[in-house]
């Protein structure tokens, strides 16, 4: 976990409940800031924070709140506690042997269409 920072914790209406927040997380520093709106920058000014490459929302309950700017890191969480983990491929989608494997095919010559397939 490196760099996770709480940028704004909004009430919002879950299941019919307003007990619930809506606690927006960012992770991630942006490589150039000319890469990020100016919205964008004035938002993560305002909390004081260097812009992020990733933002994502969750809804909790008032009790697991936490403040603006908190830096999440590991002593947030216990010893056997579980954790749902995402992570990012490459980006090539689903692709066939030569691109995943470098399979470079059959030889070119002599007589037929093999090398083709």
């Amino acid at each position: 976990i490196q760099d996770n920072f709480v940028l704004s914790c909004q009430p919002t209406i879950y299941h019919g409940n307003t007990d619930y927040l809506k606690m927006k997380l960012a992770a991630f520093d942006v490589p150039s800031v000319e890469d990020v709106s100016l919205v964008k920058q004035k938002e993560y000014l305002s909390v004081g924070i260097p812009p992020k490459q990733v933002e994502h929302e969750f809804i909790v309950t008032a009790e697991q709140e936490l403040p603006t700017n908190y830096k999440l890191d590991l002593s947030h969480f216990f010893v056997g506690q579980y954790l749902d983990v995402a992570g990012l491929t490459i980006n090539r989608g689903f692709q066939g042997v030569v691109r995943r494997w470098g399979y470079k095919g059959q030889k070119q010559t002599g007589p037929g269409k093999t090398h083709r397939r």
